[in-house]
């Protein structure tokens, strides 16, 4: 089916895929958690009088 050479090279593109989407799937959750935080409002209320 394929060469050895051909095989080689095709399962280091699967693992650097896999391990870009890894990344993809883990960083995404912290920063959508990090960007719900940051839009919460603070508790300091300013007086303006």
């Amino acid at each position: 089916m394929f060469n050895p050479e051909e095989k080689k090279e095709i399962f280091g593109r699967w693992v650097f895929m896999i391990r870009y989407l890894i990344k993809l799937t883990s960083i995404f959750p912290l920063f959508s958690i990090f960007f719900k935080k940051s839009d919460q409002p603070t508790r300091i209320v300013h007086d303006i009088s």
